[in-house]
């Protein structure tokens, strides 16, 4: 089961990438809403004709589906697949960043500080400020922020939080929102606090 559903990871990594617009997802983006439900939208260039749209929101179907059986019920959402003039867009919901972790086999945390501290995450890090970028948070400040709320991820990507964001580590680049960056997390963990 494992194995199939990294065959089909791959597959769709190997057709699609990372980004985002401000009112209109046009490229790969991960979207977290306030209520902790996680939604992948997967853009990419996709040129098999063998395929269609159907057929892969089956295959995607049937690896939400397995994931489930050994997980909460609807922790995985297959919504919609459209395959259009060589692009494919999938839209993935996940209950949660766990869920997402779990399925995608990465790291995606979204939760207060309070609540990554007692999960294990080490949050011994510097932060600079989105306001002043002179401005920086020690790791000794940030664990006492126990109700903000902050998200960490081991994976590159497009992310659109469900609220402006406060600071950010190395490895952060703001886009054009206040709500969303591009994370490229080289050997660490990249963090994102929100206000």
């Amino acid at each position: 089961m494992k194995k199939s559903r990294m065959i089909l990871l791959c597959f769709l990594c190997a057709v699609l990438l990372s980004a985002c617009g401000e009112t209109e997802i046009t490229t790969t983006t991960v979207e977290i809403l306030s209520s902790g439900k996680v939604t992948h939208t997967i853009i990419d260039s996709f040129e098999e004709s063998y395929y269609d749209a159907e057929e892969m929101k089956e295959m995607a179907q049937k690896e939400a589906d397995e994931f489930n059986n050994s997980h909460k019920d609807g922790a995985v959402t297959v919504e919609s697949v459209q395959l259009e003039n060589g692009q494919v867009r999938m839209v993935m919901d996940y209950a949660d960043a766990r869920a997402y972790s779990d399925f995608n086999s990465e790291t995606l945390f979204y939760g207060t500080v309070s609540d990554a501290l007692a999960a294990g995450y080490d949050l011994n890090v510097n932060l600079i400020s989105l306001k002043d970028n002179t401005q920086y948070l020690s790791g000794e400040e940030l664990s006492s922020m126990g109700d903000k709320h902050l998200i960490i991820t081991s994976e590159s990507l497009h992310i659109i939080a469900p609220s402006n964001l406060s600071y950010v580590s190395e490895g952060v680049i703001i886009a054009s929102s206040r709500k969303e960056a591009d994370t490229v997390p080289e050997d660490a963990f990249c963090y994102i606090l929100l206000k």
